[in-house]
């Protein structure tokens, strides 16, 4: 059988965390740890590809740390990762303007998205209690700050904190989350998920995998 060849060839120089098609099909996005995409050190952590040979699209924001997980709604892209703790981002799908970024004090790892709701996962256990506009220095809040142990709700739309709050043990916390039919589903390294005391830490004993209906 003859070799397959392809002109799609990209390199990048560091680890490649996620690739994801873009909702129309004709591009891929990328997130990840690397710095720079075939030697262009503008392309980093987050970048857009075409399908046909890789070559880099315009995008206008690209994070500079990590991204683990990339999601779309509409005409959004949402990217969730490292960076001074954790991000997680709203990107105008068409050209890559940043509309808004949500903090957290660890890394978000994982989201999904559900009735307009993003939903995310990591190892954090506080958050900021409003979404900033611009770049961050730290894990500095523009507001207040909110406990969220391991789990948290922002508005799709505005960046805004959800009070949805079920609280995860453990310091590593949840590695993935999907959506289906009106039930979110959790998965890490916990040992006690939902059912949170006076404190925002989780009562109900759950290893590893969870499932349940966000509450309004």
């Amino acid at each position: 059988m003859p070799a397959c060849s392809t002109p799609w060839q990209r390199q990048a120089d560091d680890r490649v965390r996620i690739i994801t098609p873009a909702p129309d099909g004709l591009s891929l996005f990328v997130g990840g740890d690397f710095l720079s995409i075939n030697g262009a050190t503008v392309q980093k952590s987050l970048v857009r590809l075409t399908t046909d040979d890789g070559s880099p699209l315009p995008w206008k924001f690209h994070p500079g740390s990590p991204v683990h997980a990339i999601a779309f709604l509409g005409s959004e892209l949402f990217a969730a990762g490292d960076g001074s703790g954790g991000h997680i981002g709203a990107f105008v799908l068409a050209d890559g303007t940043r509309e808004w970024t949500q903090q957290t004090d660890g890394g978000v790892q994982a989201i999904t998205i559900m009735d307009g709701v993003i939903y995310g996962g990591g190892h954090f256990d506080n958050v900021c209690d409003g979404a900033v506009d611009g770049a961050t220095s730290g894990f500095k809040c523009p507001t207040n700050l909110a406990t969220r142990h391991k789990l948290v709700a922002i508005d799709a739309g505005t960046g805004a904190l959800d009070p949805w709050n079920p609280g995860v043990n453990s310091p590593l916390g949840v590695f993935a989350l999907a959506s289906d039919d009106g039930h979110l589903q959790a998965g890490g390294d916990f040992t006690k998920i939902g059912n949170p005391n006076t404190l925002s830490q989780a009562t109900r004993s759950q290893q590893g995998y969870a499932q349940f209906s966000p509450a309004p």
